[in-house]
């Protein structure tokens, strides 16, 4: 089985290479196979590829019980993959044990499964965005290593791109600023004059479905102020190279702008939510803890709760109607419920007639 693993291991590294899959997407399918599949099946003394039998995996999901009904279906899913595209097509494996449709036991999923990465509300915003502004950055501000400031500033304004654009932290590690266009709408002030308002379009693509799409975004003097932050500290610190059109926004100035593993983004998460822990109320119908997937939630649950037409949301999200409303349709009614319960006073109701055309 190791051995085998191995081969499956380098032709998915060449598939991610011709730019079929991601590296994401082979560095959880491998995980997923040498961190849970090897170990179960060694439980089973299944070391042979040809010691698979039909009830091989019928315990996997009990083995497994820990995790999550999605993380385990999302794990059966990559082990069929390398059954069927290694094991079956090298012959090491028969086909019709794979067609078994008892082979494996899926877990159904309830709704309480789906409410991972939950919004974050307003109040718990507030608390994580200012210390990650603040107190984050502030405690290297003077350290001798001018690379943790210039991270941590990423990271912040990282944060509000994920939190006001909807796009996974995926997508805003591999964007270019040649994906951004800045545009100034100027609007009408309370006092009858005008104001620049600097609107972004960002044309990204969803790496998960590879739908197409643009995001209209106030990110605009967020993006403009972390701009002239890079520019200026390559100035201070006298890096040679420059910002181009096809430099990574939240890349390296060092290392020739290549951006940061999802990894650091993810630890740098956790560290802020640790920080403010204690006082954060956390979601309404979620028991789960915030994660950096959770500003995506809360873009898209904040649009629900603000009346944002559906279709126009699924667009921008990058998600089909009903996937967008089984898994994020999460928001508090009663932040609508005036919709519902508030009367019209003062009008009264026109008496309909009767149009019969049969007399």
């Amino acid at each position: 089985m190791e051995s085998a693993l191995g081969g499956f291991e380098k032709e998915e590294l060449l598939r991610v290479k011709a730019g079929h899959i991601t590296e994401e997407t082979h560095r959880n399918k491998i995980r997923t196979l040498r961190k849970h599949l090897i170990p179960f099946l060694e439980s089973k003394y299944v070391v042979q590829t040809n010691q698979i039998r039909p009830d091989s995996f019928q315990d996997y999901a009990l083995w497994r019980a820990n995790a999550t009904p999605l993380s385990i279906n999302r794990e059966i899913v990559q082990i069929r993959d390398f059954l069927r595209n290694y094991l079956v097509r090298h012959r090491l494996m028969s086909a019709e044990l794979l067609a078994d449709k008892g082979l494996f036991r899926k877990l159904p999923i309830r709704q309480t499964d789906l409410m991972a990465n939950p919004a974050i509300n307003p109040e718990d915003w507030k608390l994580i965005i200012d210390w990650i502004r603040g107190p984050f950055r502030k405690e290297v501000e003077e350290d001798s290593n001018h690379k943790w400031h210039y991270w941590r500033t990423a990271f912040w304004h990282f944060a509000l791109l994920l939190k006001n654009s909807g796009m996974s932290p995926e997508e805003a590690i591999k964007l270019k600023w040649k994906q951004i266009e800045f545009r100034n709408e100027p609007r009408r002030t309370s006092r009858g004059g005008t104001e620049d308002w600097i609107v972004t379009y960002i044309n990204t693509v969803r790496s998960k479905t590879k739908q197409v799409r643009e995001i209209p975004c106030n990110q605009g003097r967020e993006l403009q102020r972390w701009l002239e932050f890079q520019r200026q500290y390559i100035k201070d610190n006298n890096i040679s190279t420059e910002i181009t059109l096809d430099t990574h926004v939240f890349g390296q100035p060092m290392k020739d702008w290549r951006p940061w593993e999802r990894n650091q983004f993810g630890k740098a998460w956790i560290k802020a939510r640790n920080a403010v822990g204690t006082q954060l109320k956390g979601h309404k119908f979620s028991k789960k803890l915030y994660t950096l997937y959770s500003l995506r939630s809360t873009f898209i649950e904040d649009h629900l709760v603000k009346g944002t037409d559906i279709f126009l949301l699924s667009r921008i999200a990058g998600h089909d109607v009903k996937i967008l409303q089984r898994h994020y349709e999460r928001m508090d009614i009663r932040l609508r419920s005036r919709e519902i319960t508030q009367i019209e006073f003062g009008k009264t109701r026109d008496e309909s007639l009767l149009i019969n055309h049969f007399e």
